[in-house]
C-alpha cells in the first residue's frame, strides 16, 4: 500500500526526490536554466509521500502554501575540458515570471574526468502556489556535465519536503 499524506500537528507533511534521468550540458559556461528531465523516483525504496509537486521544463510548483525545504546536489563533471568552479543555485519566483536566487553553493573540479559537486538548500514560504515557483541553475567558468541516473555514478537530484 503506498504511503499517503502524513498528519502531524495539524501539517500534511510532503517529500519528493526527483533524480535528473536525462543530461544537461551547460556547453557555453554561462549561467543556465536546468531544463533536463528530472523524474520522480519511486524505486528502491525511494519513500514519496503527499507528493503533488509537479515539474515540467525546470519548473517546480508547489501542490499547497507551507514552508518548503528544498535541496539540490548536482553533481558535474568534463568529458573533453576542464571544469573549474561551478555554482548551482535555487532561484525562485513570488510573481510567476521574475526568477532570484535564494540560495547558491560553490565546488571546483580541476582536469580531466574529474567530478565536483553542489549541495544547494533553503527554506522557502510559499504563500501562493499559483505565483511561488523554483527552478535550479547552474552557473560555471567553462562546460558542465550533469551526471544523471542513466549515466552511472552518483546522479544529480532535488528533493522537496513540506516542514511547516
Amino acid at each position: 500500500m503506498p504511503l499517503t499524506k502524513v498528519q502531524a500537528s495539524g501539517i500534511n507533511l510532503m517529500y519528493n526526490l526527483w533524480q535528473l534521468t536525462s543530461g544537461h550540458d551547460t556547453s557555453d559556461g554561462s549561467a543556465d536554466l536546468i531544463d533536463s528531465t528530472f523524474t520522480l523516483k519511486t524505486d528502491e525504496g525511494v519513500a514519496n509521500f503527499g507528493g503533488d509537486m509537479t515539474y515540467s521544463s525546470g519548473t517546480w510548483t508547489f501542490p499547497s502554501i507551507g514552508i518548503y525545504l528544498v535541496k539540490a546536489v548536482l553533481n558535474f563533471g568534463g568529458e573533453s575540458t576542464s571544469p573549474r568552479n561551478a555554482i548551482g543555485q535555487i532561484r525562485v519566483t513570488t510573481d510567476n515570471s521574475t526568477y532570484n536566487i535564494v540560495s547558491a553553493n560553490s565546488d571546483s573540479a580541476y582536469g580531466h574526468n574529474v567530478e565536483g559537486n553542489c549541495f544547494v538548500e533553503a527554506a522557502l514560504n510559499i504563500t501562493n502556489v499559483s505565483t511561488h515557483k523554483f527552478q535550479i541553475w547552474m552557473d560555471a567558468e567553462s562546460r558542465v556535465i550533469l551526471r544523471n541516473s542513466q549515466g552511472g555514478g552518483r546522479p544529480s537530484y532535488v528533493s522537496v519536503m513540506k516542514i511547516g
